[in-house]
Parts: C-alpha cells; structure tokens; sequence
C-alpha cells in the first residue's frame, strides 16, 4: 500500500527545517524557486497545495495530462495524486500547503469541485489572470508575517478567494458548450426538415 506524503515528509523533502504551528491545522507560503528543474514524483498526499505554477510544464493528475506553456492555476488534494514534469528552465510562481483541520468550523474545503475527483484541477492562465492570482498569493505572504492575531482567518479567505477565481473561470466554457449543442441540435432539426420538405414535393409532383 502506497503511503502518502505528510507534512513534515515535506519539509525534510524540501529541506525546510522550519514548520510553522497554527492554533489548529496547518498552513504555510512559498514562493517557487526561479530556476527550479526538479521533476515532482507522482504520488499522493495527505496535504492539500494550490499552486501557481510559471513556466513550460507538463502536469499529470489521476489519468490526466495538461501542458501549459506559461501559466497555471493547480488544485492539490490528498484523494489524487499528482506529478509535474518541467519542460524549460524559467520555471517559478507560488504555491500555499494546508490540511483539511485548518479549516475547521470556517468552511468545507472537499465541498468544493476542485478538491473533488474527476473535477478540473489545472486551470491555464492568461496573463491577466496571472497578475490578479499572484497578487493573492504576496497577500498570503505578507499576512503570515504579521502579528494581526486573526491573521489565519484573513488566510483563509485569502485560500477561497483562489478557489473562487479559478471556478469563475469555469462557466463561460460551460455556456459555451451548450450553445454549441444547442446549434448542432438546430441544424440537426433544419436538415431533416429540409430533407422531408424535399421528399415531400417529390410526391406532390409526381
């Protein structure tokens, strides 16, 4: 039986001494090393990450596979697993780790699509969308150095609102797709009507 990776397996792997406790959970911010080549191990973990992922990568989750050439917006969560393979060297960006405790009595992080199975976990990002998710994130770094003593709730709304950024970008594909089925539907119905009109004044000229 596979093992997950835990949170202090993390930290060893990373080389990361330092774990920050929380009054109840985990939480912690880092920004991706700029040249980073490491290639992440498909496997599963008992933590969740979001990610924010710059650069040429090639991403595999569950029996998925996405390729972004620039950026992208990542969903991590134990009930998947989950590997990255960079593809250049201007790799970079940011990522947050957290446990499902940390949310306790704040909201039901697995309620939403994207810490779901078989729900889109990349979401690729124009650079638009970049600048507005990156500026999330230097919130998150600013706000875990400081002393404000509700700081961990101002981290977590700061983690929704990621969540709530990349599943607004979901609808307009949703939209799309249904309007496209909607004009096959049409012209579906027009060339069988156009078809039985035809046939119909065969019969009438005969």
């Amino acid at each position: 039986m596979k093992v997950y990776e835990n949170i202090e397996q993390f930290y060893q792997r990373n080389k990361l001494d330092f774990i920050p406790k929380n009054s109840l959970g985990h939480f912690n911010v880092f920004k991706r090393a700029k040249a980073t080549t490491s290639q992440i191990t498909y496997n599963k973990r008992d933590y969740f990450k979001i990610t924010l992922l710059k650069g040429k990568i090639k991403i595999n989750y569950a029996d998925k596979t996405v390729q972004s050439n620039k950026y992208a917006l990542m969903f991590s969560d134990p009930l998947v697993p989950y590997s990255w393979e960079p593809l250049d060297e201007n790799q970079g960006g940011y990522f947050c780790i957290f446990t499902e405790s940390f949310f306790s009595k704040f909201g039901q992080i697995r309620d939403y699509p994207v810490f779901q199975t078989n729900q889109n976990k990349v979401f690729i990002l124009d650079d638009f969308a970049r600048k507005e998710v990156e500026k999330i994130y230097l919130k998150m770094l600013e706000e875990i150095k400081s002393d404000y003593t509700y700081k961990e709730d101002v981290l977590k709304n700061l983690v929704f609102e990621l969540i709530h950024y990349a599943m607004k970008m979901q609808p307009a594909s949703i939209i799309d797709l249904e309007k496209e089925e909607k004009n096959q539907k049409y012209i579906y119905f027009l060339m069988n009507f156009c078809k039985g009109s035809f046939l119909l004044n065969l019969f009438i000229k005969d």
